[in-house]
């Protein structure tokens, strides 16, 4: 994830079309698949999670056509991703009826898996679609890939992601996400050297040069990745992706110049709804209230159940001492919350934060609860308890964690936090070693944490 990006539908990668070899290629999944125009439009849009634009394109218009399968399931995907999950439920009945191995109904059905936390049919699903209409679903490898990630089956993640790049050969953008895959794994090396073959005597090679890029910024190699970056704006500047690329890749901390590219994005794009979110986050990293609440509150009225927008505005709003509203966007947002996953998002950010919410912790226990094999559900309780002051449980979740995950970069930093303030210098320094090898090194992380008194590595 770039520094500071917003977890509203993050679920998804987002992979732009930026060279005509992409559109190309483009083109060709969508001829295989014979989707008429609006269909097309709304399937590419899913990597951009245009999910209003989508609802819109996939209206009752197709009833009773011979596409109707195809406009219930993406739509299905919108509503699953907006939160209205009995819409998508009752779409995906209609859409199964109609065509039962239709691959659009099998991804849908995957989403709605995912949404619910059954990783398992999550991917049994995606499997099965892909095995269908290998080119036409972009983002069902990445979703794949993820999964297969979290499920520790790290191998089976690195294949899943090469099977994306030999779908799309023409579109050498698709290997930024092994390389972020191998970030994550917390092999750097390898990801170096894939970022290079990318770039090998291909200046011109602009997918290549944005894939190269988004693996340096994982990296945290800014100098590196925000050269290629200019290269792609300059030579596509009347397209507002590679803006917003270039927004998450400045160096840490500069929220203004952040967004001043997300801005520019907008000019060129300005009801891509990701983007406004992302700027109402900026707003708020910058302190900005009263803007990143009218941000959020534009996104509201299309997603009105995202829980990570009403979490964020109530936190505005509790920085603009409008402590009411903030408690009710808190509650909407507990609310809006669908499986373990949310709840401990919002249970970490509200910890992070230091809110004046007092039900958080009643949301991390329930996300353990819920899902006790989750480390994520663990992490974020340790970060609670580190916060309120809870040391020794904060040490009993942090080490819960790692034994179910040795990637998790949020316990290895409440670790690292614990053994020094035990003054145990050496065990620390070799915990935020490990946190860094799976999680970014930045002040925001550090502040989040509460361990400014930790040293910084070099890396």
């Amino acid at each position: 994830m770039k520094t500071g990006a917003l977890a509203i539908a993050a679920a998804l990668m987002v992979v732009p079309t930026i060279t005509a070899a992409a559109q190309d290629g483009t083109a060709a999944a969508t001829q295989a698949a014979a989707l008429p125009k609006d269909l097309v439009e709304a399937q590419n849009l899913v990597d951009l999670t245009e999910w209003a634009r989508i609802i819109e394109l996939t209206s009752d218009d197709y009833e009773n056509s011979t596409h109707e399968a195809s406009a219930l399931a993406l739509r299905a995907i919108a509503f699953t991703r907006t939160n209205r999950v009995d819409l998508a439920r009752a779409d995906l009945v209609r859409a199964v009826a109609l065509a039962p191995d239709k691959a659009l109904r099998l991804a849908a059905q995957g989403v709605q898996a995912e949404r619910t936390g059954d990783e398992d049919l999550h991917r049994e699903k995606l499997r099965a679609a892909l095995a269908i209409e290998p080119r036409l679903l972009r983002w069902a490898h990445v979703q794949l890939a993820w999964n297969l990630y979290r499920a520790q089956r790290e191998e089976e993640a690195l294949a899943a992601a090469d099977d994306y790049i030999a779908a799309f050969p023409e579109d050498r953008s698709v290997a930024m996400m092994k390389g972020q895959l191998l970030v994550a794994m917390g092999r750097a090396d390898d990801a170096v050297l894939l970022a290079e073959s990318l770039t090998a005597n291909k200046a011109d090679d602009l997918p290549a040069l944005y894939a190269a890029a988004d693996i340096h910024a994982s990296l945290g190699n800014y100098d590196v990745d925000r050269k290629m970056i200019d290269q792609v704006v300059a030579a596509t500047p009347d397209y507002f992706y590679p803006y917003y690329v270039r927004s998450g890749y400045h160096p840490e901390g500069d929220h203004a110049a952040k967004k001043r590219d997300l801005e520019l994005a907008l000019e060129r794009n300005a009801g891509w709804l990701e983007g406004i979110a992302i700027l109402a986050q900026t707003d708020f990293d910058l302190g900005n209230w009263a803007e990143a609440v009218q941000g959020f509150s534009v996104i509201l009225p299309d997603e009105p159940l995202d829980h990570g927008v009403l979490l964020y505005r109530g936190m505005a709003f509790e920085k603009l001492g409008q402590l009411d509203r903030a408690l009710k966007d808190y509650d909407a947002a507990t609310e809006a919350t669908r499986n373990a996953g949310d709840l401990s998002f919002l249970c970490l950010q509200l910890a992070f934060e230091q809110t004046g919410y007092v039900q958080t912790r009643e949301m991390c226990d329930a996300a353990l609860a819920q899902a006790p094999d989750e480390a994520q559900n663990h992490s974020a309780r340790a970060v609670l308890n580190l916060r309120t002051g809870d040391l020794v449980a904060a040490g009993q979740d942090a080490e819960a964690a790692i034994v179910l995950d040795e990637r998790s970069s949020t316990a290895h930093y409440v670790k690292a936090l614990l053994l020094w303030r035990g003054n145990q210098q050496d065990a620390a320094m070799k915990s935020l070693e490990r946190a860094l090898e799976f999680g970014p090194q930045t002040d925001e992380m550090f502040r989040h944490y509460g361990i400014d008194d930790l040293p910084r590595v070099e890396r």
